[in-house]
């Protein structure tokens, strides 16, 4: 009987352990790196690039191979855009040459500065998430 209550407990703490360990791989999933395979989905998924703070699309017959994966970009946006990273990217103007007016939020040079959201010019594709549509949407998410 000592056995069985030994390996019932044994049985108990690693389960706790392996679930533990999986639930912060799924909490940090904006942290994992971009990672593929070939697949057979016409379906479009987004990831997060944590470098540039920003949500890509995967190209058409991607998967992605781990849990940094979402339907759409809103939803990859919305789980690890947050305020801090996309607010403390610097101002870029993407790749392309249109001349879009967007918004950006110019965070403080130093303690005497809060910062403020800035307009620029966008190239129209290329860039980061410090770009919004109107003056509000920056000041909402940033100020």
């Amino acid at each position: 009987m000592k056995t069985s209550f030994a390996m019932f407990s044994l049985f108990f703490v690693m389960s706790l352990m392996l679930v533990t360990l999986q639930a912060a791989q799924f909490d940090d999933v904006c942290s994992l790196k971009r990672e593929s395979v070939k697949c057979r989905t016409l379906l479009p998924t987004w990831y997060f690039d944590k470098a540039t703070g920003t949500c890509y699309s995967f190209n058409i017959g991607e998967c992605s191979r781990n849990f940094n994966s979402f339907g759409t970009k809103k939803i990859c946006e919305k789980r690890c855009a947050t305020p801090a990273n996309v607010c403390s990217l610097k101002k870029d103007s993407g790749m392309c040459r249109a001349a879009v007016t967007a918004w950006y939020f110019d965070p403080p040079t130093d303690s005497r500065n809060k910062g403020e959201c800035k307009n620029f010019l966008y190239g129209g594709c290329g860039g980061n998430a410090n770009r919004f549509a109107s003056k509000k949407k920056c000041d909402d998410m940033c100020v």
